[in-house]
């Protein structure tokens, strides 16, 4: 699927265009540029919840896992990016692991914003979280047993790997 794609997808009702300056604002908050395709997605978009036809792959065949919202710039609840990024809610999130979506399972999609794995989207599994606040691991530690999960090399070949369920 195109990012145009994706956007139709994307509940016209949450679609709030984020601006350059507030994209980056963020950045600057974050200390790091966002991935081109999702900085994109931000600035058609704003975010939002999804609708029920978008699946999402990982290029291993068949896309198998739907997503419910894509986090935001919105300024804040459940779907604000800068909140997630400050309080990354119930369990702590890999160092370099930004969560940008949620899915129905309570799982949560990532991009790294490392600089030898920039733009790598992960799965994060929420069944394999340690719930101890003051755990701060790297992205290698929590693949080794399951946490994050490689998912696709960027958010551009997520979209490209995903697809469109019939109507």
């Amino acid at each position: 699927m195109t990012l145009d794609e994706f956007v139709q997808e994307i509940d016209p009702e949450d679609r709030t265009p984020a601006t350059e300056a507030e994209v980056a604002r963020f950045e600057a908050l974050i200390g790091h540029a966002l991935p081109d395709a999702y900085r994109a997605l931000l600035l058609l978009t704003g975010g939002g919840h999804i609708n029920g036809r978008c699946r999402f792959g990982n290029g291993d065949g068949e896309p198998n896992r739907y997503y419910l919202v894509m986090l935001g710039l919105t300024p804040e609840g459940p779907l604000s990016l800068e909140g997630f990024h400050q309080n990354p809610g119930w369990y702590p999130v890999p160092t370099a692991l930004l969560v940008i979506g949620n899915d129905s399972g309570g799982n949560s999609l990532a991009i790294s914003l490392r600089d030898d794995r920039f733009g790598e989207v992960f799965l994060i599994d929420h069944e394999l979280v340690s719930y101890d606040k003051n755990m701060q691991e790297t992205i290698e530690e929590a693949e080794e047993y399951g946490l994050a999960m490689p998912y696709a090399p960027s958010f551009g070949d997520l979209l490209a790997n995903s697809a469109l369920t019939p109507t």
